[in-house]
Order: C-alpha cells, then sequence, then structure tokens
C-alpha cells in the first residue's frame, strides 16, 4: 500500500493484495482477542484482587498473548486463500487504496453465496 501511495501508479498485483488482506485481517483478528485477554485481565483484577497475581501470572499472560497471535493466524490465512481461489472474471481492477473483503467479493463470476456467508 505504501508503494502505491508513494509512486501514484494505482495498481497492485494479486499477490501484493493477497498479502496486505492478509496481514490486515491477521492484525485485526489478533487485537480482538487481545482486547478480549485485557477484558479478563481488568475482570480478575477487579473481582478477584486477593488471587490476582496467583491467577494472572507472567506464565498466564504469556500464554494468553501468544494464544491470541496463534489462533488469529490460521483463521485468516484460510479465508485469505478462500478468496483469492475464487475464479475472477475479466475485470479484476477494485476501485479502492487496498484490497478489503467485500470489494474482492465483487470481481469473481459465478456463485460466491457460500463464501460470502463464510465471510
Amino acid at each position: 500500500m505504501l508503494v502505491d501511495l508513494w509512486t501514484q501508479k494505482g495498481n497492485i498485483s494479486i499477490f501484493a493484495c493477497a498479502t496486505q488482506m492478509c496481514f490486515f485481517l491477521i492484525l485485526g483478528a489478533t487485537e480482538c482477542f487481545l482486547l478480549a485477554v485485557m477484558a479478563y485481565d481488568r475482570y480478575v483484577a477487579i473481582c478477584d484482587p486477593l488471587h490476582y497475581p496467583l491467577v494472572m501470572s507472567h506464565e498466564v499472560c504469556v500464554r494468553l498473548v501468544v494464544g491470541s497471535w496463534v489462533i488469529g493466524m490460521p483463521v485468516q490465512v484460510g479465508q485469505t486463500c478462500q478468496i483469492f481461489s475464487l475464479p475472477f472474471c475479466e475485470s479484476n481492477q477494485i476501485n479502492h487504496f487496498f484490497c478489503d473483503i467485500p470489494p474482492m467479493l465483487k470481481l469473481p463470476c459465478g456463485d460466491i453465496f457460500v463464501n460470502e456467508m463464510v465471510v
């Protein structure tokens, strides 16, 4: 995206688009899981303050953070592979400055009902 904005060419390769979408989705999913971990941390701190050091030890915090990354990656990589394995029509240009799921789902030929339901 930065190269496209810098050069003002306005086009992006299919591999760069898939990479951009994959990173965007992974970081978004990981952020949601990390927010849930932070909410759990605050819940334990407020509702059970005397047991907080036992419940939220350093090892538990590291496991929760690593779990957030590990859970978010395979799901989003699979979703990106699913979207880019669809057969695309002759028009393969989108009017956006980055690759996102809704504009990419407008490009394929054929029935994409299942893909829309998964997304």
